[in-house]
């Protein structure tokens, strides 16, 4: 019994691996071409002194780290179907 679970997860380990992540990447790929970072920045509201801050700190971090951001907010915390449409 214990022989056949061993065989089953083995081939359920393999079949996944050629299904999800069997490609091999490049020298170029894996380490001379990093993918950019992509982070949302989805803040309560954009017209409050806060978040205007919380902004300028994520774009600088961005500029910093050379991460894509973008950020995208309702124009008052309160509203909160904006917020929602964003999501």
């Amino acid at each position: 019994m214990k022989r056949i679970l061993t065989v089953g997860f083995i081939l359920v380990f393999l079949i996944s691996f050629n299904v999800y992540g069997g490609e091999k990447l490049t020298f170029e790929e894996e380490v001379l071409l990093p993918k950019k970072v992509y982070i949302p920045v989805l803040p309560r509201g954009v017209n409050v002194q806060f978040w205007e801050k919380v902004k300028e700190g994520v774009l600088k971090a961005a500029r910093d780290y050379n991460v894509e951001v973008t950020y995208e907010g309702p124009k008052l915390e309160t509203d909160t179907i904006a917020q929602l449409n964003i999501l």
